[in-house]
């Protein structure tokens, strides 16, 4: 689905791995906005070590570990209650949230090609 070679494939499941547990123990202290900026930081240096180490693009990695961390079930139900007018949950800021996490994952990619910056462009 994402045009991934099989040799890339495990370093891509890891990057998953990654930027799911490293979010899920940062929101537990941090909030979850916070706990996205910390796991897209998280991942945007390991993406980077990835690509130094291969040389090979740090988007092969990036991609995979990045959808895990969208909050595509909190958009789809804001969207459901903005189409239908029914709330499937009664969650009073689930629009700001994720405008938040979003830009939190902006962020933490931001960042983290700050603290760990390419070694040339593939």
């Amino acid at each position: 689905m994402f045009k991934v070679r099989l040799k890339d494939a495990p370093w891509g499941m890891i990057a998953g791995y990654i930027s799911f547990s490293v979010s899920i123990w940062a929101s537990t202290y941090l909030g979850v906005a916070l706990g996205a900026f910390v796991g897209a930081f998280a991942l945007g240096i390991y993406s980077n070590l990835f690509s130094r180490i291969m040389n090979l693009p740090s988007s092969i990695v990036r991609l995979l570990g990045l959808v895990v961390l969208v909050p595509g079930s909190k958009v789809y139900i804001g969207l459901n209650n903005l189409v239908t007018g029914q709330q499937m949950v009664a969650v009073s800021d689930l629009g700001s949230q994720t405008f938040l996490i979003f830009m939190s994952l902006v962020a933490g990619l931001i960042f983290s090609n700050v603290a760990l910056p390419h070694r040339k462009n593939l």
